[in-house]
């Protein structure tokens, strides 16, 4: 029980080397990570495609919409019912292009986002989209090529695309129609050395060259060597051999040999696995993914180490499925899998840590380490907090335990243990939670402190936590106790004690006192709870330390010292329960430190020097280094391989080495600070959003700064917030940053804010500044280079030189005029004055004139409007013959050329979208004459069919728009006619130029017009023509939709382009699901928000009907 030599030879070994020479690098095998699921911000958990753009941004691709990460937080890119979003929120794969051109390819097409001056979506879909049956494909993988090409991989072709041209060529690959579809996972497409595209399918490996534009396919039944056809994943690795992941088994490609290599003839345990991802790493390993493993492969061993699950938090949380494998440019490795993102770490963790779940020493008591002490011979005294005492053998390889319950020679007297330590007479003193244990030099027992001592009383230390002990120059013994103050004289053998003590005139009673320390004059230093007191026992005097109640500067920081430490140059270094103090003895004053770390809100509960003079500090959030030389704290986290974020008062150790020792609640860190291995790779910086507001109200919604270099702040904005970030994800929360601002063409100082990754102002004055940023890693790596923003603040118009300018100018010329004026004659002035009379009577009169005129005009057209309005049918009449319908009509000017028409006569509903060449009157006074020749029309022929009526109108055009002379109306009518007959459940439609859009089973159905105008040129074709009437019969969820052609010729949008029928067809199949009335409000404020500010160029009329 008491002695465990039960310890493998091979850690006997290990634990020899940590006591002599620690070897940083010998880690478990295991992996550290991190995990972000929908909780952590990603817009969804499952995560399908990874990338990590030219910026230094991390693109992920999910299931429910794209994200951006940077380091801080998720953005969202998700599809919204408008033509400049994503097309579908499920993300198979991602692409960065040439000038940071990022593709996406979606289950709805391709995306391609143009981030210069902001976000642009544009939508892309391979092959003939104009086609009205066409379905739109999933992309399945997008790669761009040496030569800019674009190629795109769907479920039957791969798709060349051209980026200047946005032109498609396809190429068909081959597909078994019997052969049920896999689930396609992204990377199934790699480009080798030679140029040809190699793709993996459902049905075997095909590989397209580009020089002879032909497809050679690989598959069981040619004898490749593979055992399945269905290719779920590809990667080329450096020396350009292809590895090949399917459903039954890992495969490699040798170029040189053209032989297709099964893995698991080297490597059995990757018999038949499911390989879902695969990637290398900058270790030289082939990483694999699979549905519930992560395998790391050793090329050149042929060797292969498989992870079911990664330590998360000191848990081990199990993989699983892993779609994406993606290594960044700091080395860290990002798995996309079925339960979230997954964060590894490849670099070698900082410290080395002995605990429950690591145990290098076997056979602990427990693992909470309270205190911690070195022999000369290397034996290593743990103490634990409630499990006794712990003595590491070197040389014999065991630990013996000592306990208040161990047999006899072992026996404390209580197993929380606050201190270990040796005289120079060899007696090794413990500090316990009741009183002192001592052992004798010789001696292998311990026994109670006053027991031997018959003038001590045991009542000094009864039932009393024993925190410090310490022998000072003249061989007295101090104790640091939780009721004061004992000092044991081996030479009188008595104790003195001391409960309270005089601050001036005030008595503090000394209750907890926690450390003590000697310095290089002799000077006892004792850190309690009411502060830090320095004894000087020659002279028999002490000073006490206090926080001022004002808290000035020169006085510490906070009463409750917890931890002493005097340094090479002999500077005493406080740790208190708020920072770190300095003592300066030339003033007898002190200097805090503090960082933007916000080290000054810690406990600091143990401190120990370096060979190098930075000092470490271990307190209840970690382990932080500082270094005195340039006033810096690096703080360390779990990540850097801490036992635990909090760590134990006293418990830290430097041996002859130089190696320290830091215990804490789960385990001991060791390590020498000179192996460790810091993080080397330098971040890259990036602005990254720019929050405005005004005084009053809330602030504006972020706008991105990706490639953006000037911002230009609009007037009465107050207060804007600039946000950057080191895009180095090791421990983002751990970067540093330091900015400058100055006027253009200033120079200026560097300022340091720590993790603060935004920069506020505040009602900047007006001008034109340079914002410069640096950042740092997680171990104060600084970027080369830094990154600028011009800020340009504008000057309010009254301070303008042009302004100042006009000012001047106005001044002279008012004195002018008042010279003038004072040196006119009477006379003259008076004959001017009759001239200005008569000439504004005459301007007056003729400006009332023109008014009148103008206002007889504008009510002239607004009558015709209400006339055209009139005979137009109401929304109530429209919706009583169609009730589920809707009609979204918007005129150019006041009078329209386009117009709507509907009639109802038995079972047969009459309707009509007519766009009357040109617009405004003359337009209007068209479709008045339109609209009387269809009511005409149909109530003499009933009966007709649609083509009938719109020949009979043809006909009555040329009647009425021609006279004797031959002069003839260039001008007609392009419409769409529809007979809806509700009995037999038909729709007979004839249409000029305007075709009607029928969705049905999520499919735009176009039937197209004839391609002549009604009555524009009937007089001058040698031929009569005729319209043609197309019959269809409905079915239910069936919508129809009839149109001018307004809607989609209006210019706007980012590029000022028209709206056009492709994006026009897109919108309607969006929204055709939704009540008519909520289509045509989605229909008007689209066309609104493509407009933007530029004129409508004609009328628009849209009429949708669910009969």
């Amino acid at each position: 029980m008491l002695k465990h030599r039960n310890i493998p030879y091979a850690v006997c070994l290990f634990i020899c080397g940590l006591l002599t020479t620690f070897n940083p690098a010998a880690q478990t095998a295991e992996l550290y990570g991190d995990l972000f699921t929908a909780q952590s911000g990603l817009s969804q958990s499952r995560v399908h495609t990874i990338l990590q753009d030219s910026l230094g941004f991390l693109w992920i691709g999910t299931q429910d919409g794209l994200n951006k990460y940077d380091g801080y937080s998720f953005d969202h890119f998700r599809y919204q019912p408008d033509a400049v979003s994503l097309s579908n929120n499920n993300i198979r794969c991602l692409e960065e292009g040439r000038n940071g051109i990022l593709w996406v390819g979606t289950d709805y097409g391709l995306n391609k986002l143009n981030r210069l001056g902001g976000y642009h979506w544009t939508y892309l879909i391979p092959g003939n989209s104009d086609s009205a049956n066409y379905e739109k494909p999933a992309i399945y993988d997008v790669l761009e090529d040496d030569d800019g090409y674009v190629w795109i991989r769907t479920e039957r072709r791969l798709e060349m695309l051209d980026p200047e041209t946005s032109q498609f060529t396809s190429f068909i690959l081959y597909y078994d129609e019997q052969n049920p579809a896999g689930y396609p996972v992204a990377s199934s497409m790699v480009e080798d050395s030679d140029g040809q595209i190699w793709i993996g399918t459902k049905d075997g490996l095909q590989v397209f060259d580009k020089a002879s534009q032909s497809i050679i396919r690989y598959s069981v039944s040619n004898n490749t060597g593979l055992k399945s056809d269905n290719i779920r994943v590809l990667y080329i690795d450096p020396q350009d051999q292809i590895w090949i992941g399917t459903d039954d088994g890992l495969y490699l490609y040798n170029h040189r040999d053209s032989v297709f290599i099964n893995v698991a003839d080297s490597i059995p345990d990757l018999e038949g696995i499911d390989v879902y991802s695969l990637a290398g790493s900058s270790k030289g390993t082939i990483l694999a993914g699979t549905d519930r493993a992560l395998i790391a492969i050793q090329p050149d061993l042929f060797d292969a180490q498989i992870y079911t699950s990664f330590n998360r938090d000191e848990l081990h949380t199990p993989f699983t499925s892993i779609f994406t494998i993606f290594e960044d440019a700091s080395e860290i490795m990002w798995l996309g899998t079925f339960g979230g993102l997954v964060k590894i770490d490849q670099k070698q963790r900082k410290f080395q840590v002995i605990n429950q779940r690591n145990p290098l020493i076997r056979g602990l008591s427990s693992y909470m380490i309270s205190s911690i002490y070195q022999e000369e011979n290397g034996d290593l005294w743990l103490g634990t907090s409630g499990r006794g005492l712990n003595l590491v053998s070197k040389e014999k390889g065991y630990v013996t335990r000592y306990a208040r319950n161990a047999g006899p020679g072992r026996r404390l007297i209580h197993d929380h243990i606050y201190k270990v330590y040796r005289d120079r007479s060899g007696s090794l003193w413990i500090g316990t939670g009741d009183g002192v244990n001592v052992m004798k030099a010789g001696s292998k027992q311990f026994y109670r402190f006053c027991d031997r001592e018959p003038r001590i009383s045991c009542g000094y230390f009864n039932a009393q936590q024993v925190n410090d002990i310490l022998e000072d120059s003249s061989g007295k013994i101090w104790f640091a106790a939780s009721n004061g103050l004992h000092i044991y004289d081996p030479e009188e053998g008595h104790i003195r004690s001391r409960n309270l003590i005089y601050n001036g005139a005030e008595m503090l009673a000394l209750q907890d006192v926690y450390c003590l320390l000697e310095d290089h004059r002799g000077w006892i230093w004792v850190g309690s709870s009411v502060g830090l007191i320095k004894f000087l026992p020659q002279e028999e005097k002490h000073e006490v330390f206090q926080a001022g109640i004002l808290n000035q500067s020169s006085n510490i920081n906070n009463n409750t010292v917890l931890s002493l430490l005097l340094d090479t140059k002999n500077q005493l270094w406080i740790g208190t329960a708020s920072g770190l103090n300095r003592y300066n003895p030339e003033d007898n004053t002190f200097t805090y430190f503090s960082d933007p770390v916000e080290l000054g809100e810690l406990r600091i509960y143990g401190m120990q020097e370096d060979g190098s003079g930075n000092l470490w500090l271990s307190s209840d959030r970690g382990l932080s280094r500082y270094d005195p030389k340039v006033e810096s704290f690096i703080q360390y986290g779990s990540s850097d391989g801490l036992q635990n974020y909090e760590y134990l008062p006293g418990s830290c150790y430097r041996d002859r080495e130089g190696r320290l020792y830091f215990g804490g609640i789960s385990g001991l860190n060791i390590f020498h600070p000179d192996s460790i291995v810091y993080n080397s790779h330098k971040p890259r910086l990036s602005f990254t959003q720019y929050i405005k507001r005004r005084e009053q109200g809330g602030g504006s919604k972020p706008i991105s700064l990706d490639r953006v270099s000037t911002v230009i702040v609009s007037r009465g904005v107050q207060i804007i917030t600039i946000q950057f970030s080191a895009l180095e994800f090791t421990a983002p929360e751990r970067n540093q940053y330091m900015y400058k601002l100055v006027r253009k063409d200033q120079d200026g100082l560097w300022i340091h804010i720590g993790e603060q990754h935004f920069l506020t102002l505040v009602n900047q004055s007006p001008g034109t500044y340079t914002l410069s940023v640096k950042g740092s890693n997680n171990d104060l790596v600084y970027s080369d280079d830094e990154i600028q923003l011009e800020i340009v603040i504008p000057y309010p118009f009254w301070s303008k030189k042009l302004a100042i300018a006009i000012y001047v100018v106005l001044g002279i010329l008012l004195i002018m005029l008042a010279i003038q004026i004072r040196t006119s004659s009477l006379r003259r002035a008076n004959r001017m004055l009759r001239e200005k009379e008569l000439s504004a009577k005459e301007i007056s009169r003729q400006r009332e004139e023109l008014a009148l005129k103008n206002k007889n005009i504008t009510d002239s057209i607004l009558y015709a409007k209400r006339i055209q309005i009139a005979l137009l049918p109401s929304s109530e009449s429209f919706r009583t013959i169609l009730p589920d319908s809707f009609v979204l009509f918007k005129p150019k000017d006041i009078v329209s050329g386009d117009f709507y028409w509907i009639n109802q006569h038995g079972n047969k509903i009459y309707v009509a979208a007519v766009d009357c060449t040109g617009h405004g009157v003359p337009g209007a006074f068209v479709s008045i004459i339109g609209f009387e020749l269809f009511r005409k029309i149909t109530a003499s022929k009933q009966g007709s069919n649609p083509a009938m009526i719109l020949d009979t109108l043809n006909e009555n055009f040329s009647e009425i728009f021609s006279d004797g002379e031959q002069v003839y109306l260039n001008d007609g009518m392009d419409l769409s006619l529809c007979i809806l007959d509700m009995k037999e459940k038909s729709l007979d439609y004839s249409g000029a130029f305007n075709p009607l859009y029928l969705i049905r089973n999520e499919t735009v159905i176009e039937v197209k017009a004839d391609r002549f105008s009604v009555g524009a040129d009937v007089h001058f074709s040698a031929e009569r023509k005729l319209f043609k009437s197309h019959k269809i019969y409905l079915q239910k969820n069936d919508v129809i939709y009839i149109f001018s052609d307004g809607y989609a010729d209006q210019f706007g949008g980012p590029e000022g382009k028209k709206f056009k029928y492709r994006r026009f067809r897109h919108l309607l199949l969006t929204i055709h699901k939704l009540p008519m009335e909520k289509q045509r409000s989605i229909l008007d404020a689209s066309i609104e928000e493509w407009k933007g500010g530029m004129d409508q160029v004609d009328d628009m009329l849209v009429i949708g009907i669910k009969p």
